[in-house]
């Protein structure tokens, strides 16, 4: 995850160098005593590689886990801590994406993630913060409005799933801001503190003998005799019977460990800035109950309240790709504005807390476990649906390995489509062109 700088606070109030989340864990450890050989090496201590360990564990495999950077210092850790069922692309799209019957088992099974996820929690007793307090989806024009109902509706049908109409005198009841004219409520939404969450779940497997060494970074895989792999590293080389590659968004800035894992990922960068401090009775005011927020618009902004009641945070896309700190802090601080400035009068929301880091999306847009190989898995693209998906896919993977009766899933069958990447990502600089273009157009 990559702090942003200072830039445009000098002379003003401070903004920390460190990511909000990251205040309210303790530090982590560093183990660089690598075996050479090891029953399962799975790469990334993410929540999906957290998740399997801690079921083949459970199943008596001997697991070891290399992550490069420290544990709980990726996107499972610094998202926005929302947890849900929620696809990034409506129904309409991703049935003319991968057809009707794919499309609805998708939606079925993102929908049995989120309460996977929040079982999994309660039933480890993982000290995540999880609190369903439901999600508001803000809607910002009457085609959005539309379609929004055709959607809800759809999934409603498919999975069940409870979604309620807000229309815009109720809109106060979640938000205190005339942006929206209208939204959706999911009731069985709500909120973690995601760096919690990860060194919570990192703490259990540690304590089911799982081996977790950091910072270890994997450089190459090779095969072996007999089905094995050896997972070479700089700090030396491990000998597997399993394999699982769960980095996800960071897998482009590794690539070389796995590049047709990396040409399947698509890192898209997703800034976050926390404010300075409210009075609690100002925050209840702005979010009265609490809820997740998010909203349906091009800029995938979205916004809550943290932990202690006292400050905003706000999310979104503002680059896809590293771009001027300064440009990008701006940015949310003008989005956070936009939302709350009426409400606030003469008191702007300036960040205090800055931070951005990559999520993973594949390119047709959804999450995928791939068998590449007997024993060699690759999981990811949760495309920001990660906090619910990533424990049940890795969940899921680790039954794969298991052949337990439970181990299908749909996302097993999830197109595969790659990107030309050549050692890197390329492909996203057109891409982000393509959408500044878009965003200039729609910010005039």
């Amino acid at each position: 995850m990559r702090v942003l700088g200072r830039g445009h606070h000098k002379g003003k109030t401070p903004m920390r160098q460190n990511n909000y989340w990251a205040t309210t864990v303790g530090n982590t450890y560093t183990n660089v005593d690598i075996p050479n050989r090891s029953q399962v090496v799975i790469v990334g201590a993410g929540l999906t590689g957290l998740s399997c360990a801690l079921r083949l564990l459970r199943a008596n495999y001997e697991v070891i886990i290399i992550e490069t950077q420290a544990i709980a210092n990726g996107c499972s850790s610094r998202s926005g801590g929302m947890i849900g069922s929620g696809h990034r692309l409506p129904y309409a799209v991703l049935s003319r994406r991968l057809g009707g019957d794919l499309a609805k088992k998708v939606i079925r099974e993102l929908y049995q993630s989120l309460d996977f996820t929040k079982r999994f929690i309660k039933d480890n007793t993982l000290d995540a913060d999880l609190q369903q307090t439901g999600r508001f989806r803000g809607v910002m024009n009457p085609s959005d409005m539309d379609a929004g109902m055709r959607n809800a509706e759809s999934l409603q049908r498919i999975s069940g799933e409870t979604i309620q109409p807000i229309d815009r005198d109720s809109i106060d009841n979640f938000v205190n801001t005339d942006v929206y004219l209208g939204g959706f409520f999911y009731p069985e939404h709500g909120l973690v503190n995601p760096a919690k969450f990860t060194l919570s779940l990192a703490e259990k497997v540690m304590q089911e003998r799982g081996k977790i060494c950091v910072p270890v970074r994997a450089k190459r895989i090779k095969n072996a005799p007999g089905h094995t792999k050896i997972v070479q590293t700089d700090k030396g080389d491990i000998v597997c019977d399993i394999l699982v590659c769960c980095t996800n968004g960071y897998t482009a800035k590794y690539s070389r460990y796995d590049v047709g894992y990396a040409s399947r990922i698509i890192p898209v960068l997703s800034t976050l800035i926390v404010s300075q401090k409210f009075d609690k009775k100002c925050i209840q005011n702005l979010i009265p109950r609490n809820t997740a927020n998010v909203e349906a618009s091009a800029r995938h902004a979205y916004h809550r309240t943290t932990p202690c009641g006292e400050r905003l945070m706000f999310g979104g896309r503002t680059s896809l790709t590293n771009t001027n700190n300064k440009n990008i802090v701006n940015r949310m601080e003008n989005i956070a504005n936009a939302i709350y400035g009426n409400v606030l009068g003469n008191t702007p929301i300036k960040a205090h807390y800055a931070w951005a880091g990559h999520f993973g999306m594949s390119a047709t847009q959804v999450a995928f476990i791939q068998s590449v190989s007997p024993n060699y898995y690759r999981v990811g693209g949760y495309t920001g649906s990660g906090m619910a998906a990533a424990p049940y896919m890795g969940h899921k993977t680790a039954n794969l390995i298991l052949h337990t009766n439970d181990r299908n899933t749909v996302f097993t069958q999830t197109p595969k489509i790659i990107m030309p990447h050549m050692g890197g990502a390329w492909f996203m600089h057109p891409i982000n062109a393509y959408y500044k273009f878009m965003d200039f157009f729609r910010d005039r």
